[in-house]
């Protein structure tokens, strides 16, 4: 496959549908900020650029970043004298900031920081777990509903236990990014969606192709003693691509970002250490990231057999949704979902993909 080493019309469009999508989701988070909603639930593959729009709109507003050392004291390493001064520093904060939590954090730990910080941006990344738990979903209900129609409107937050009572007043708002979509058939789940846009960020891999090549177009300037021209990161483009076109299972999973930047980096590498074989690298870690697993045909057929009864336990609102899900999750083609329902692409998909979801969840 030659790739052709510039932006074509047909690139072009895709390239504006991108931005598009992103300025959709700068305008959500602007929506946080202003105050008009209380938050924002987006959801997606990783690597699409679904955190970075939001932190893009953050930088461009000249919203401050709470630093750690703002967020890390705690009852055991504080005493009386410096809670009172970490509380008063806290309220310093207003709507012109926000707060990181990534990672495992739980629901207490979300109610605590939100009322360390009252008015501020709460941005949850990859924090999946946090929606295992039931208690998460009181404390999401109780943040991002309010009776009043004002802007930044008052939220009363309670958390209360035989030994501990948290009860305060929120007029922040919470943004919350993650790569798992949330279940349809729980009655919280449901409730918290009415309270704030819950979205699906979604790119087509054109959409991402046209991203990619829009980044090539620039060079990689981040190594200052390995720069690499246009040319270069076309290059890392053109192999990676040719190695995807030419693997199945590769070219039926979606494309990112982020594996790009990894093969600049690894041609980056490269130039400092002539050893290095950045093809070698970056192959290796394609295939990990986009899934050629090392496993056995029982194995396969064993682990997708679970999946196909877990989804046969939820409630779906069509046939065409259910099988959309069994196909994101097996990593199997999805181009037929998005032809016209009535057209022999989608109609043969769809029968495909009957065909393979029930013999998997007999």
């Amino acid at each position: 496959m030659k790739l052709e080493r510039r932006l074509t019309s047909d690139d072009k469009a895709a390239l504006q549908s991108y931005k598009d999508k992103c300025q959709r989701v700068k305008d959500f988070t602007l929506a946080c900020l202003k105050g008009t909603n209380t938050g924002l639930g987006l959801f997606g593959t990783g690597g699409t650029g679904k955190s970075f729009s939001i932190r893009e709109t953050l930088i461009e507003r000249h919203i401050a970043e709470i630093q750690p050392e703002h967020t890390q004291m705690s009852d055991d390493d504080t005493d009386d004298e410096d809670e009172e001064e970490c509380a008063a520093s806290a309220l310093e904060f207003g709507y012109d900031s926000y707060v990181i939590h990534q990672g495992r954090i739980t629901a207490k730990g979300v109610i605590k920081e939100m009322q360390r910080f009252p008015k501020s941006l709460h941005l949850i990344e990859d924090a999946e777990t946090l929606f295992d738990s039931k208690d998460a979903w009181g404390v999401l209900r109780q943040a991002l509903h309010s009776q009043s129609h004002s802007l930044h409107p008052s939220r009363r937050c309670t958390w209360k236990t035989s030994v501990e009572v948290i009860d305060f007043y929120f007029h922040g708002s919470l943004i919350i990014v993650g790569n798992r979509l949330l279940p349809n058939d729980i009655a919280e789940v449901e409730a918290v969606k009415t309270r704030c846009p819950f979205l699906n960020f979604d790119m087509s891999n054109d959409e991402i192709i046209a991203k990619m090549k829009d980044l090539c177009e620039k060079g990689y300037k981040e190594i200052s003693a390995a720069m690499l021209s246009k040319d270069d990161c076309y290059s890392v483009l053109e192999y990676m691509l040719n190695v995807i076109s030419q693997d199945a299972r590769l070219s039926e999973r979606k494309l990112n970002l982020r594996i790009l930047i990894a093969g600049f980096r690894y041609l980056a590498l490269g130039r400092l250490e002539p050893s290095i074989k950045w093809q070698s690298m970056l192959l290796d870690q394609l295939k990990e990231l986009v899934g050629s697993e090392k496993r056995t045909r029982k194995e396969r057929i064993y682990d997708e057999a679970k999946i196909a009864k877990e989804i046969a336990r939820k409630k779906w609102i069509s046939q065409h949704e259910k099988l959309v899900e069994w196909c994101k999750q097996t990593g199997r083609n999805l181009a037929w979902a998005e032809a016209d329902r009535g057209s022999e692409e989608y109609l043969k998909g769809f029968r495909a993909a009957k065909t393979d979801y029930s013999r998997k969840s007999k």
